[in-house]
């Protein structure tokens, strides 16, 4: 072999290198976004799990708790019928309300969210601000599971 062929297989071990090396990096930020999108969905899901126990434990302590401290006996038994159908509209309209707020509640995450990778937010202080956001969010959340878990007697 002369010296022009030992240069052109060094030339060709090389690029194979880099071509190899270029995919591996991105084979590697392939894996990590992954791994960042799993653990953000395993965090909405135990959020919407905490949630939706939430309002179970609501809906379970309204029906079974009277509705004001004067509240009148239960009723008799042919009248049990249409309270447990009162009741029942009642609870649905709490469901209702409830998921309409969980949906206002993703919908806003999604927006600032929306805004930050947009550039809308950015600047210098684009990171403390949407810190500040965040756990604006956070309280909002915990305010809402204060509000929907039921008081110990």
């Amino acid at each position: 072999m002369d010296d022009t062929a030992n240069w052109e297989f060094a030339a060709v071990v090389a690029a194979v290198c880099i071509g190899l090396g270029g995919l591996l990096l991105f084979t590697l930020l392939g894996a990590i976004g992954a791994w960042r999108v799993h653990e953000a969905a395993s965090n909405a899901a135990a959020q919407a799990a905490r949630a939706a126990a939430a309002i179970e434990e609501l809906a379970r302590s309204m029906m079974f708790a009277p509705a004001a401290p004067d509240a009148p006996a239960p009723a008799p038994p042919d009248a049990a019928g249409s309270r447990l159908a009162e009741t029942a509209a009642e609870l649905e309209r709490l469901r209702g309300e409830a998921a309409e707020l969980l949906r206002q509640q993703e919908s806003l995450s999604d927006t600032v969210r929306d805004l930050v990778q947009s550039g809308v937010l950015r600047s210098d202080q684009s990171s403390e601000q949407l810190r500040q956001l965040e756990q604006t969010l956070r309280r909002v959340e915990e305010q809402l599971v204060r509000i929907t878990t039921p008081r110990p007697r």
